[in-house]
Formats: C-alpha cells, sequence, structure tokens
C-alpha cells in the first residue's frame, strides 16, 4: 500500500495503474504489438534495412537506412505497406507512416 500525503492509503494496484498511465507506460505496452507487425508488413530484408522510431497519435514514424530506400517506401510502397500492418494489428490502427533517414 502507499500512503497519502493526508495520512490515509491508496491500493497499490491502484497506485500503479496511476503510475503506469502518468508515466506513459501502458501506452507504450499497448503499442508493442507493431513490431512484430511491421517486420510481417515489409518482410525480413526490409525490416533489417528500417526501424520503428515511434507511435504517436496514430502516426508510426521509422527511420530508413538509405536515401533510395527512404524515396521507394515513401512514393510507391506507403499505401501497401499501411494496409498490410493495419491488416496485422489487433489493438492499434496505424493512420500514417512517415519515413525518415537514419
Amino acid at each position: 500500500m502507499k500512503r497519502r500525503r493526508s495520512g490515509g492509503f491508496v491500493d497499490l494496484t491502484q497506485a500503479m495503474d496511476q503510475f503506469f498511465k502518468t508515466s506513459g507506460i501502458t501506452e507504450r505496452l499497448r503499442h508493442l504489438e507493431l513490431y512484430p507487425a511491421w517486420e510481417a508488413a515489409v518482410g525480413e530484408d526490409l525490416a533489417e534495412l528500417t526501424k520503428i522510431r515511434s507511435f504517436e497519435r496514430n502516426i508510426l514514424r521509422v527511420w530508413v537506412d538509405s536515401a533510395p530506400l527512404l524515396s521507394e517506401l515513401s512514393s510507391f510502397r506507403k499505401a501497401e505497406i499501411l494496409a498490410e500492418l493495419n491488416a496485422r494489428l489487433e489493438s492499434t490502427k496505424v493512420i500514417d507512416i512517415k519515413f525518415y533517414l537514419s
């Protein structure tokens, strides 16, 4: 149990839930499914050349190893990858993918 400043006690479960919510851990854990879904959506070869940078407001940001690959993914493969990714995700929806040169 966690002691409140006013002298009362808070249930440990409630304290932990509040900590996870305020620290953002709950949100990050909820998006763990993105990593295997990304690899499956782009394939093993492309997964090795990319890395998930962040996921906020349903926008996935991805590091890309080279400028030609950045151009290919941004211009030609983005819609295909987005559709494949969302088909593999259960509790998360990606509305856009932004690619960045790493």
